[in-house]
């Protein structure tokens, strides 16, 4: 489990703790799917509230560890700013948008758009099935404006799979990047998550 806490909004998340990997420098355990099970078995910890938290490749990593898990061992899960498509499909677009460090002579949307849509090269790891067999309650974030993830081709899987009746709730933040941030400053995105949190009984 990986949660951080902090000042003013995301304060209620006080109780949480972001470590290093089980097994991992001074960490220790072994580094497996089990580690909400593990981290109920610590008495500081409400085994009832024990969750994923994790941002950009953690789209991948945390619905298949949810996948693996035992049920129960994950009560929640948030997700920020990450793919809902196949780590090929991900890696085509990031090297269209030059991972959101655009060159001079950058593709336009639509061009890039047309590129990813015509990618036909390796998929490799692709969760979109476990997206939709998902029965965790999961929260997923995303930036519209997110140069990092293919954010057309991640809603579009992403409300496929909630109308095949994943336990998703999605938020989307127009104008915000890969960090959940639009020209403006950062969005109050901690508010939603709070107020999810909430919602599902994880925060009193």
């Amino acid at each position: 489990m990986s949660l951080t806490a902090g000042g003013g909004v995301n304060r209620p998340l006080r109780q949480c703790r972001r470590t290093d990997q089980p097994g991992a420098h001074a960490s220790t355990g072994a580094r497996r799917a089990r580690v909400p099970a593990d981290a109920a078995r610590d008495p500081r910890i409400d085994p009832a509230r024990v969750g994923f938290l994790g941002s950009s490749q953690a789209g991948w990593i945390i619905p298949a560890a949810l996948a693996a898990a035992v049920p129960g061992d994950a009560r929640f899960a948030v997700v920020l700013s990450a793919p809902a498509t196949s780590v090929g499909l991900e890696y085509a677009y990031s090297a269209a948008t030059g991972d959101g460090i655009r060159p001079h002579d950058a593709l336009s949307p639509e061009a890039i758009d047309a590129r990813v849509d015509a990618y036909a090269g390796p998929q490799g790891f692709d969760h979109v099935p476990i997206l939709r067999a998902l029965k965790t309650p999961t929260l997923w974030l995303v930036g519209e404006d997110d140069e990092s993830i293919p954010v057309r081709h991640t809603l579009r899987n992403l409300r496929a799979a909630i109308g095949a009746g994943a336990a998703i709730t999605l938020r989307t933040y127009p104008g915000a990047n890969q960090a959940l941030a639009a020209a403006g400053g950062p969005v109050p995105y901690w508010t939603d998550v709070i107020d999810w949190l909430r919602k599902e009984r994880i925060l009193q």
